[in-house]
């Protein structure tokens, strides 16, 4: 008798612990992550009616419209950082990457809202407007993103001084396409005077992994292409081909000026070569040294773009912008080879594109634009709004 009601104490102890401890604690956990829950919601029809089952325990709504992301593999890392940042800091339920490495397919797509967002650049969008002859109005801006260089690559041995004075009949490669540089080769070449199939013969290859083949085994004499800085597969090519004597031909030419304003979204820069490859100082040829302390070339390059369209959802593209200004410079300390320069106006893009309406409010209200002749509206800039009621609260 004793044994049995001592098993029955033992049994609602147990019973007791289980209840008050394990259980009690998995629903708060649930609750943590189930929809918005109000244990002072009297009025279950205004449950309903404020769509509080839609919300999370922030009170935010979860937004269920589909965002649809494009790029190309070489840019799949960085959309991945992005997307992991953006979603874990928002109400995003519903986002897919699809990688796509014909970015002009890219563009039509978004063009016909097939998408919501694409990873760019600034010579296909060109290409596929002026070339091709294609309205883009539908297509918008969101931001710029981070630097795409222009390499120019030959060896020692073919005594090239300057990507503008090649010998006739040179042979370049360029990857086919659908990359980028095989829509934009003839115009950059053309721009420094050099006539297809006269000065020099272009010879298409399938990707980077058989540009970079065929270089080393002198079935061409100069390859050019898009790439971030630094680049791992540029360093790779280097360090198993050390005695191959290869070289980077820095961006010198006559006019450069000329050459900027035909070109106006190219931009030149200097990059440190020691971030390059422990290989390649020094390096010297022509009047050019480079060394470990004097290791800063001169190149050009483009930005990435981050374009959207109009039938995309306005507060994603708000919420986005909105985390890329508040986020950039800490996604950057691990990706430096796509570290974001800033956020903010560009003009130079915006001369055949113009910008998302919610992407321009965001700008409006971080001062970046504004319709206040204040002069003072500078010191607001980046900060906050400019108006007379933001002036005043700053003694401006």
């Amino acid at each position: 008798m004793y044994k049995i009601l001592f098993l029955i104490i033992i049994f609602f102890i147990i019973f007791y612990i289980v209840n008050n401890k394990i259980l009690v604690n998995k629903e708060h956990y649930l609750t943590f992550y189930l929809p918005f829950y109000n244990p002072n919601l009297n009025n279950i029809t205004n449950f309903y009616l404020n769509d509080d089952n839609n919300k999370n325990y922030l009170k935010k709504k979860f937004n269920y419209d589909p965002l649809y992301i494009t790029s190309t593999q070489s840019n799949s890392d960085f959309v991945k950082v992005i997307l992991s940042n953006f979603i874990s800091n928002s109400n995003l339920m519903n986002a897919k990457y699809i990688m796509n490495d014909n970015e002009l397919e890219s563009i039509e797509n978004l063009n016909n809202n097939i998408i919501n967002l694409s990873i760019n650049n600034i010579t296909n969008l060109n290409y596929y407007s002026q070339i091709l002859n294609k309205d883009i109005d539908n297509i918008k801006l969101v931001t710029n993103l981070y630097k795409e260089y222009i390499y120019f690559i030959t060896k020692n041995k073919y005594n090239v001084q300057f990507i503008s004075n090649i010998p006739p009949s040179f042979k370049i490669g360029i990857i086919n396409n659908p990359d980028s540089m095989f829509f934009y080769y003839k115009i950059l070449l053309k721009t420094l005077s050099l006539k297809e199939n006269q000065d020099y013969h272009p010879v298409f290859y399938k990707n980077q992994k058989e540009l970079f083949s065929a270089f080393v085994k002198d079935e061409c004499n100069l390859i050019i292409f898009f790439d971030t800085f630094p680049s791992k597969s540029l360093s790779n090519l280097i360090d198993t081909n050390v005695g191959e004597q290869i070289i980077l031909l820095p961006f010198k030419i006559n006019n450069e000026d000329v050459f900027l304003k035909k070109n106006y979204f190219i931009q030149s820069d200097y990059i440190d070569l020691n971030k390059l490859s422990k290989s390649y100082l020094p390096k010297k040829f022509s009047d050019f040294t480079y060394t470990k302390f004097r290791p800063f070339f001169k190149c050009c390059y483009i930005k990435k773009i981050l374009l959207t369209n109009n039938d995309a959802n306005e507060k994603y593209v708000y919420n986005l912008i909105k985390f890329l200004y508040e986020t950039y410079r800490e996604l950057n300390i691990d990706h430096e080879e796509y570290k974001i320069d800033s956020i903010d106006i560009d003009t130079k893009t915006t001369q055949i594109i113009h910008y998302h309406p919610s992407v321009l409010k965001y700008f409006k209200e971080k001062g970046y634009i504004t319709f206040n002749d204040n002069p003072n509206c500078g010191i607001l800039t980046g900060k906050m709004e400019c108006n007379n009621k933001n002036l005043a609260n700053n003694n401006l």
